[in-house]
């Protein structure tokens, strides 16, 4: 009987530190997330007032203020989707940010929103800290893809989207002859698939 109840002891101690261990584990995530979120509305701020700052160097033609573009943390442009509440900045193709690991990745093949060609972009799904692209499937043909860049709100138009094996490559399904903007994340349902979100600029304004 006494050996019984130290068993039963001994199992509910094991499932308190069991219970413990997991709301440590929980807090710890919501921590790190919340953490990353205000760090990333820190960057966005920082991005706008720089480009403030650019362009009240341009229109009082001032050089004598120094505005560093080139540190490792400033972020270069930022994608809002507002139907999915996607806001995040992005690093430089050559910044050591620039990595799908760490944030939304601006592909090598890639051309910038303000040249002609293929704004492509990358970022995981699921559910770690990373997958800023999680929701990216709920978008749907016309919704707003917004890209704040060099002083310009480039707009864009989801016009295509579809799910191709994931080699390593991406085929446009389509010859646009308007600069587009491409999405890219590994598919929510299994692993082999890749989905494409095509967006058409449509608008250009500044901001």
């Amino acid at each position: 009987m006494i050996k019984k109840e130290k068993n039963k002891s001994h199992v509910i101690i094991l499932g308190s530190l069991f219970i413990i261990i997991g709301m440590i584990l929980l807090i710890s995530k919501y921590i790190n997330n919340y953490n990353l979120s205000k760090l990333n509305d820190k960057r966005i701020a920082n991005f706008f007032n720089n480009s403030s700052i650019n362009n009240r160097i341009v229109e009082d033609n001032q050089v004598n203020v120094n505005v560093d573009n080139n540190v490792v943390d400033n972020y270069i442009a930022v994608l809002e989707i507002p139907s999915i509440k996607l806001k995040k900045g992005i690093f430089s193709k050559d910044n050591v940010n620039n990595n799908v690991d760490k944030n939304i990745q601006i592909l090598y093949e890639s051309t910038m929103p303000d040249e002609l060609g293929n704004f492509i972009l990358a970022g995981h799904s699921g559910s770690s800290n990373v997958s800023f692209f999680k929701n990216l499937d709920y978008l749907k043909n016309g919704d707003l893809i917004y890209v704040y860049y060099n002083n310009f709100k480039y707009i864009y138009k989801v016009v295509d989207s579809y799910y191709e094996i994931k080699d390593g490559d991406i085929q446009i399904s389509k010859n646009y002859k308007k600069p587009i903007i491409t999405l890219t994340t590994c598919s929510q349902n299994d692993n082999e698939n890749q989905l494409v979100l095509i967006g058409e600029l449509i608008n250009k304004v500044m901001y």
